[in-house]
């Protein structure tokens, strides 16, 4: 799995999407917001989220440690979808935002690509997103 299409208006949606699974409406989304879409499975969770975006490898000077994410959420398998915003501009993020909740979809696991995340692995990032969401909502994934 490594689906990609684009029209380049609003910037790129990654997304990973487990093996056993779909992308709930999300490339569709995308496709009619001319946002660029790329999606991934548990083969690139490993990668650095910097090269998955630019499609470059990256040195091992450029990755940073992720923030401290608990074992036992470290070692649970990634079994909801998980989007990262890469360079959109509010109102694009705004749209995105209102056509997902438009459509009902439930999408807990989301991020922005950051300068410090750029380093981290999908994993890392992952993981630190969903000790975050269960840190606040309580709510388990």
């Amino acid at each position: 799995m490594n689906r990609i299409f684009s029209n380049q208006k609003g910037g790129t949606l990654l997304c990973y999407v487990p093996d056993d699974k779909a992308a709930p409406g999300i490339g569709a989304i995308c496709a009619l917001l001319k946002i660029k879409y790329r999606e991934v499975g548990s083969e690139v969770l490993d990668e650095r989220i910097g090269a998955l975006v630019s499609g470059k490898p990256q040195s091992a000077e450029a990755h940073r440690a992720a923030e401290a994410v608990p074992d036992e959420v470290r070692s649970r398998e990634h079994a909801e979808p998980f989007v990262l915003f890469c360079g959109f501009s509010g109102a694009t993020l705004d749209a995105f935002l209102a056509q997902t909740r438009k459509q009902k979809l439930r999408l807990p696991l989301k991020a922005a690509l950051t300068e410090t995340n750029a380093g981290w692995t999908l994993r890392e990032l992952y993981d630190a997103i969903r000790a975050e969401h269960e840190t606040m909502t309580g709510e388990v994934l």
